[in-house]
């Protein structure tokens, strides 16, 4: 209890929870694993010709179309800002 009130826990599970940012590959993992699961529970495990519509293409949300497709779905990802959008096609996030 005392070194959670000097500030000094954190939860495990949560992202960037040790009070640093990583980056997107710290999402990656557990997006994936969501998407694997959506396809498990609503279309039989099976996720090719399933389309994700998905907008920002930011820290957070830039690891959604690689997650998606490292899944077997499609991916749609919207971006209004062009900087993020070449930032994901140089780094493979996107094709």
């Amino acid at each position: 209890n005392e070194l959670d009130k000097q500030g000094l826990m954190m939860y495990g599970q949560m992202t960037a929870g040790s009070w640093i940012y990583i980056g997107s590959q710290g999402i990656v993992q557990g997006t994936y694993e969501t998407f694997v699961s959506v396809a498990k529970k609503h279309f039989d495990g099976e996720a090719k010709g399933r389309w994700i519509l998905t907008g920002g293409l930011g820290g957070m949300g830039g690891a959604q179309p690689l997650a998606g497709t490292m899944a077997g779905f499609s991916m749609i990802a919207v971006e209004c800002d062009e900087s993020r959008i070449d930032y994901r096609l140089r780094t493979g996030y996107v094709d």
